[in-house]
């Protein structure tokens, strides 16, 4: 290899001619070709290397990633809310008009559903079931009949010139 000649890690250092004009310029304001001239002037060309560090990607090595899912068990508290329905029978013993049907009502926050139930009622009532018809009819019939029975007798006696005009089943003495 040529020492001589900048390899690509090194680079040459810029001509001291250039810089003295570029200083030259900063300071005065002016160009760099109103420079004055130097004839009597010799130039010499120092020359260094510099080093240059050019970095490159260099695969050293790998990592192997690899995703799975596990389950595991977990319990955490959640407020939930719910609803609670409170229930109270209230006695009505109210008897439906004729056609009145009972309907669910709304009062405020409360549904009022009412129960409705047919009862059996029982009348009491005189009903006439038949007649009787009784009629009196006179039936002559013969019975005997037997006892001890008494009776009162009579007998006429008579005294001088009395005459008795009596009837010819009575007795006579």
């Amino acid at each position: 290899m040529n020492n001589n000649l900048p390899d690509d890690k090194t680079r040459p250092i810029p001509l001291v001619e250039e810089q003295i004009e570029a200083v030259y310029a900063e300071e005065n304001g002016a160009s760099a070709k109103s420079l004055p001239a130097v004839a009597d002037a010799a130039v010499v060309q120092l020359r260094a290397e510099e080093l240059v560090p050019v970095k490159e990607w260099v695969e050293t090595g790998a990592v192997l990633i690899k995703k799975g899912v596990e389950a595991y068990p977990q319990t955490i508290p959640v407020e939930v809310l719910h609803e609670e329905v409170h229930v109270e029978t209230v006695p009505a013993n109210r008897v439906l008009a004729e056609g009145e049907v009972a309907t669910p009502r709304q009062e405020g926050d409360v549904l009022i559903i009412p129960v409705v139930h047919e009862e059996l009622v029982v009348v009491k009532r005189y009903v006439v079931r038949e007649e009787l018809r009784v009629t009196k009819v006179r039936v002559a019939g013969v019975q005997e009949v037997s006892g001890r029975v008494r009776r009162e007798n009579v007998s006429l006696e008579t005294t001088g010139n009395a005459k008795i005009l009596a009837d010819d089943n009575l007795p006579r003495a």
